[in-house]
């Protein structure tokens, strides 16, 4: 928030101290038109699954027709495979959440969705997984 990014920069400036801050909004995502959908499924995985998702680009949502979203699944999917493996829980290169208050709070916003989950839903608060 602004009276947070306020205080951080108040803080610095006593000790003169360079600070870039970056604050996150939503980051949609649209795909529409003629286009590879698995190049476009391959940087949309990257871009989202990047450090967990914990990162101001990481895509929030999809903005596309239901005919794009229909081609689109499998090769998400394949990406998916393509960077974790089959289990990505036992991938090392698959993020983990950074807290167990972040985690509680993701896992209790994905219980209260009514969205369908097409892929995944896995997670293990041991290792911060979803």
């Amino acid at each position: 928030s602004q009276s947070v990014a306020r205080c951080i920069l108040q803080a610095a400036a006593v000790h003169l101290t360079p600070v870039t801050l970056e604050l996150g909004g939503k980051c949609p995502c649209l795909i529409y038109g003629r286009l590879d959908m698995k190049a476009a499924a391959k940087r949309l995985v990257w871009a989202k699954f990047f450090n967990a998702g914990q990162s101001c680009v990481a895509p929030d949502y999809i903005l596309c027709t239901a005919e794009t979203r229909d081609m689109l699944l499998p090769f998400v999917k394949e990406a998916l495979e393509s960077f974790y493996g089959s289990d990505p829980q036992q991938s090392q290169d698959m993020g983990r959440i950074v807290t167990d208050r972040h985690w509680d709070r993701l896992v209790e916003m994905l219980k209260k969705s009514e969205g369908k989950i097409v892929i995944g839903g896995e997670s293990d608060k041991k290792t911060r997984y979803i």
